[in-house]
């Protein structure tokens, strides 16, 4: 956003106030006579960068856009990673491996549990009984 705000299309200071406002944003252009008008805007922004950055991106308080926007800064204790590898590491394919094949096992159960209509019955009456007589939880299940 800061390296658009040089260019004749970037000045994007009166569209942001007046988004953050919730009022009418126009903007016409020369090409194609081209015209647009966006009523009762709704506009998020998030942005993310250096210290450095900020006085490219709102170089003035004076035009009110400053004051509109939110700044969180933080500092890290700066601490070297190894990126070498490691014998306790996890191995992603291996790790992610186990987990589809517990994903698979429970899909299976549960086909095969569905396809009972007695068991299924019996764990909806659970799951009625347990969550419209016990709505904010319980340590214990009555059968």
């Amino acid at each position: 956003m800061s390296g658009a705000k040089k260019q004749d299309w970037g000045d994007y200071s009166t569209i942001l106030r007046s988004a953050f406002h919730h009022e009418t944003v126009s903007s016409t252009r020369k090409t194609d006579n081209q015209y647009d008008e966006i009523n009762d805007p709704c506009l998020a922004v998030a942005l993310t960068g250096t210290p450095a950055q900020a006085p490219r991106l709102l170089s003035s308080a004076e035009d009110g856009l400053f004051s509109r926007f939110l700044f969180y800064a933080y500092k890290n204790k700066i601490v070297w990673q190894d990126p070498s590898p490691q014998s306790h590491t996890i191995v992603y394919n291996d790790h992610f491996e186990v987990l589809s094949q517990s994903v698979l096992d429970m899909i299976g159960f549960f086909g095969t549990v569905a396809n009972s209509s007695a068991i299924a019955a019996r764990a909806m009456a659970g799951i009625e009984h347990n969550l419209f007589r016990h709505p904010f939880g319980s340590n214990h299940f009555h059968q």
